[in-house]
Order: C-alpha cells, then sequence, then structure tokens
C-alpha cells in the first residue's frame, strides 16, 4: 500500500491500481488533511481502533467509496471529510463524537439513513446538505445546535423531529426538501409552508 506517514500522521494515500479496499495501518493515529482526497478507485475502507481524528476534505470526492466503520477510538471529524462520497451508502459514527462539522456528508447523495449519536451537541453548516436519498435521520437529545443548511436539499427526507433541547436553528436548515411534510419542535407542527420559519437566527 501506497501510504506516507508522519510522526503517526496518514498524510497521503496514492491509490494503485486494481486496489479496492484499504486496511490504515496500525500505527496511525491520525488520517490528514486530503490524505485519500479524490481517490476515486477506493470502494471500501478499515479505519483501525487508535485513531483519534480524520481530517479535513480526508475523503472528499472519493466516488466509489460505499461504506465506512468509524471506530470508537475518533473523537473529531473535520470539515467536508467525506463531502461529494457520491456512492457512499451508509456510515457509522461513534458515541465518541460530539459534533458533526461543516460539510461533513455534504454531497453523499447515495446516503439513506444515519443514526446521530447521543453525545453529538452540535450539527455544522450544511453538514448533510444535497444528500438527496436520505429519507430519515435520528437527531438525539444531546443536541443543542444545528447550523444554517444543515439538511438542505434533502429531498427524499420526509419527517423531523427536533428534541426540544435545541435552542439554536440556523436558517435555511431545511431549506429545498421538497419531500419533507412536517416538522415536530417543542411541541409544535410546521408544515412544509411555514419550515422556512423555523430559525432561531
Amino acid at each position: 500500500m501506497a501510504f506516507e506517514i508522519e510522526n503517526g500522521v496518514l498524510v497521503k494515500y496514492t491509490e494503485e491500481t486494481g486496489v479496492r479496499e484499504v486496511t490504515i495501518p496500525e500505527s496511525v493515529v491520525e488520517i490528514g488533511e486530503r490524505a485519500f482526497a479524490d481517490c476515486k478507485r477506493l470502494r471500501s475502507l478499515n479505519i483501525p481502533n487508535g485513531i483519534t481524528k480524520i481530517g479535513s476534505r480526508a475523503f472528499s470526492n472519493c466516488t466509489s467509496l460505499e461504506t465506512v466503520s468509524i471506530p470508537d477510538s475518533v473523537t473529531k471529524i473535520c470539515d467536508r471529510a467525506f463531502s461529494c462520497c457520491t456512492r457512499l451508502k451508509s456510515v457509522n459514527i461513534p458515541n465518541s463524537v460530539t459534533s458533526i462539522m461543516f460539510g461533513t456528508f455534504e454531497g453523499c447523495t447515495s446516503l439513506q439513513s444515519l443514526d446521530i449519536p447521543n453525545r453529538v451537541a452540535e450539527i455544522g453548516c450544511g453538514a448533510f446538505a444535497s444528500c438527496r436519498k436520505l429519507k430519515s435521520i435520528t437527531i438525539p437529545e444531546s443536541m443543542t445546535t444545528i447550523r444554517k443548511e444543515a439538511f438542505a436539499y434533502c429531498k427524499s427526507l420526509k419527517s423531523v423531529t427536533i428534541p426540544n433541547g435545541v435552542t439554536k436553528i440556523g436558517s435555511g436548515t431545511f431549506e429545498g426538501c421538497t419531500s419533507l411534510k412536517s416538522i415536530i419542535y417543542n411541541g409544535k407542527t410546521y408544515s412544509y409552508d411555514n419550515i422556512y420559519k423555523l430559525s432561531t437566527d
């Protein structure tokens, strides 16, 4: 495998002809910024326990990547880490993660469902924007903040229940969610016609 590793940080992976599945070495503790970005052949990935951080755009535009299992040792997944992984159908986010950052899964057009762990308190701007096949999402009671456009243009999303503990909802959070018929928040039901009003900004 063509790995470039510096002081425990996987800096760069260079694709090899015919290699579709990659196992990251156990010596790695951090996946660096853009380490796997634009790896078009990568289909599946094994991330070992012991890795604590996935850097910005680490897997951005890996257009053949279908599944990812993230170990419990990971505490931080940075901006746009999996953006535009257009074949990514499922991903598990471990309980060790407390926030989903800006654009983390933006443009993952095959992602259909996702459970957000109970410790996550914040969903960043555009975190799931343009996940066109996302039908359902479970927002945990731990959530306090949903940033702007977090679920914008999730055109298959049909219903959402927002826990009462959420105190900040950004503008355009559900913009372009054309299948979304209602949202339940703070004991109130918002129909599609007034979902745009659902903002604390």
